[in-house]
């Protein structure tokens, strides 16, 4: 069953050996990052439902943990044979994920201040720009080879 699944999931990154380098490694991130946003989510409602922390300090906690979860798994996974080290390559993917949480608390508190827009949908409207600028800086600057 798992390697069935690991064989769908391969041809679906390689778009059935038909996509080239770059869309490859955009898709493997995508499922990486779809994974750990899930997390992401799950620690954002779990603190600010269960716990009563507010949603923004939950948002921030929850990404810095997802986005932890997501260097491990895309180091591995997305950007294979990155010659850059461990900590260094983990220090510029936080540096680019600080920016990614300025992004996400100041959208997040306009869409749901200034519209009304629930925090959770809120925070999924947001995922969406911060993935594209997280693997964008990564692929370029930070797992280039």
């Amino acid at each position: 069953m798992i390697r069935h699944l690991r064989n769908k999931l391969e041809r679906f990154v390689t778009l059935g050996g038909h996509a080239n380098a770059r869309t490859e490694q955009f898709l493997r991130y995508s499922v990486t990052g779809i994974s750990s946003f899930g997390l992401d989510l799950l620690i954002l409602r779990v603190l600010t439902e269960t716990f009563h922390v507010y949603y923004l300090v939950s948002a921030v906690i929850a990404f810095i943990i997802g986005v932890s979860v997501n260097y491990i798994t895309s180091r591995e996974y997305a950007f294979r044979g990155s010659s850059r080290g461990l900590a260094g390559g983990y220090a510029r993917f936080l540096g680019i994920a600080l920016a990614g949480v300025v992004i996400i608390v100041l959208s997040m508190s306009a869409l749901v201040e200034n519209f009304g827009v629930p925090y959770m949908i809120a925070r999924v409207i947001v995922a969406c720009f911060v993935g594209v600028w997280n693997f964008t800086m990564n692929a370029f600057w930070n797992f280039r080879r």
